[in-house]
């Protein structure tokens, strides 16, 4: 899924007299229409935890060389949106603005493609951002400090750590069978007692569909999606938010053990955003779901009897 910027375009025809963000109800303004949109459907791969797990020891390698208030890697791989990893400000010293308005930023640079390491000042650092593509993927790492900047010795060395880091994630990448385009097909209408939501998935030979209703257009889209994997996770949250001056839609879903994933995606069709941030929640839950599996099964050991 390609992200787009200008969300709200299109809004007052849901919404003529609402404001986004505020989840109202929809009246008969919602006209039913048929839409399709390339989306990231993958089960996580043992592949995809390696990759992770290389990204987020790179991170390490960084923060354990040098003191750092910023240590980012923004990664875009085939046929997906682009991934954020972040070691450091922790999220949850953010608010939601802070962390889109970050985001946004890191984005902006990555398709910028800068392609020599250059200085970046974003959201209060004094950063450097360091470009790395491979044969299906690009990645953007920024470093840096609030009070100063990186001096020469450690500009050189985080250079080199992300280059090689990059280097091994896109490698990786590469090593994965080829993504194909899933595609998404969402219909809303309005029935009695509000907007319904209707999704079919396809990728990999696989379809899926769901249905969901709500009071919210928004929400019943999410419900959608969800119902397309029956009942393996709840909806917490759908709705959008204003940040950075772009109309974003967040998405929060909740598993069976209470564990919660976050998805959020910019596009010029609100619908449609709030159907890939569910997709990327869920993708996002299961992720995690595996990487603490595999860490479970690693520090297990063998048994004996």
């Amino acid at each position: 899924m390609e992200i787009q910027r200008g969300l709200g375009r299109g809004l007052g025809a849901l919404f003529p007299s609402g404001r986004a963000g505020e989840g109202g109800s929809a009246g008969s303004d919602i006209t039913q229409a048929e839409r399709e949109l390339s989306v990231t459907m993958t089960a996580p791969s043992d592949l995809g935890v390696v990759v992770q797990d290389v990204i987020y020891a790179g991170l390490d390698a960084l923060l354990a060389a040098m003191p750092l208030d910023l240590c980012a890697y923004l990664h875009l791989a085939e046929a997906a949106g682009p991934q954020l990893y972040l070691r450091t400000p922790d999220l949850s010293s953010m608010d939601a603005n802070e962390c889109f308005a970050l985001f946004g930023a890191l984005r902006d640079a990555l398709d910028a493609n800068e392609e020599d390491d250059s200085p970046f000042e974003v959201r209060g650092f004094h950063a450097l951002r360091m470009n790395t593509r491979g044969a299906r993927s690009r990645g953007l790492h920024v470093v840096g400090r609030r009070a100063e900047a990186l001096d020469d010795r450690e500009r050189e060395l985080a250079g080199r750590l992300s280059h090689a880091l990059g280097a091994a994630t896109h490698a990786l990448e590469a090593m994965g069978p080829p993504s194909g385009e899933p595609t998404l097909r969402l219909s809303v209408e309005v029935v009695e007692g509000g907007p319904q939501a209707d999704i079919t998935l396809e990728a990999g030979g696989e379809t899926r569909t769901g249905r969901g209703t709500a009071e919210s257009p928004f929400e019943a889209v999410a419900r959608a999606g969800l119902d397309a994997f029956r009942g393996e996770v709840q909806l917490v949250h759908a709705g959008l938010q204003e940040a950075g001056g772009e109309r974003v839609a967040l998405v929060i879903i909740e598993d069976a053990h209470a564990e919660r994933g976050l998805g959020a995606a910019l596009g010029q069709d609100p619908l449609q955003a709030t159907a890939a941030a569910a997709l990327e929640a869920v993708g996002r839950l299961r992720e995690a779901s595996a990487r603490v599996e595999r860490e479970r099964r690693m520090g297990a050991g063998p048994t004996t009897s």
